[in-house]
């Protein structure tokens, strides 16, 4: 099917073996990719997309942050992912697919701001804003925050009620500064009402440590 079943074949076998000797941060690890491909697959079924779209879709995914386990850099993660997919892709999957599957990895990232340009990047867009979220998000969170030199929160004011919020300092803040607001950048209405059950984890957990450190 114009070389989309060759060439998930091929993304799958690459991030595998691009990962399994990462530079990658753990929260941007194999794992991510993985989950990143199974809510694709998710968000795919419930929409009733042709299978067409969810193998480009499903390509798309495995490759997205491929750029991150070759270079171990989040910078322009997104530009220079696509690009490794259009080489390991060109002269297998027929162009006008590998351009929708291209443009999808160019326009996955939030901090882009890009608006999708096909059902395949929406798709996309969604399912890596949902690996942000919840219980998993969670975890990344604190994982990326730690490698990336933050410190959990403000010892003086940890949930920011009387300075500006800084996510580049403080992992606490990025729960307010970022991952608060992705249910409204959903394109999908599945991943939005997912979104916003994950938040209500999320918050939970933030509650709970706001009454920890309120005995300290």
């Amino acid at each position: 099917m114009e070389g989309l079943e060759e060439g998930l074949t091929l993304a799958r076998e690459y991030a595998r073996k691009m990962f399994r000797k990462s530079k990658a941060p753990p929260s941007h690890g194999y794992d991510h990719v993985v989950r990143v491909v199974g809510l694709c697959r998710w968000i795919s079924r419930e929409l009733g997309m042709e299978r067409r779209e969810r193998l480009m879709v499903e390509v798309a995914a495995w490759l997205h942050d491929v750029s991150i386990a070759i270079t171990g850099s989040k910078d322009d993660h997104a530009s220079k992912s696509a690009r490794v997919a259009e080489r390991l892709l060109s002269g297998v999957i027929e162009r006008p697919f590998l351009e929708i599957i291209v443009r999808a990895i160019e326009e996955h990232s939030w901090r882009a701001g890009r608006n999708p340009s096909s059902t395949v990047s929406a798709v996309l867009q969604d399912a890596d804003g949902l690996d942000a979220l919840g219980s998993v998000g969670i975890f990344r969170v604190i994982v990326y925050g730690a490698s990336s030199g933050r410190v959990f929160y403000d010892l003086d004011d940890p949930f920011a009620e009387r300075r500006a919020l800084d996510d580049e300092a403080y992992t606490v803040d990025h729960f307010y500064v970022k991952l608060f607001k992705l249910p409204k950048y959903m394109n999908t209405e599945v991943a939005r009402k997912e979104a916003y059950r994950r938040i209500e984890v999320m918050k939970s957990f933030l509650e709970e440590l706001r009454r920890e450190l309120s005995l300290t």
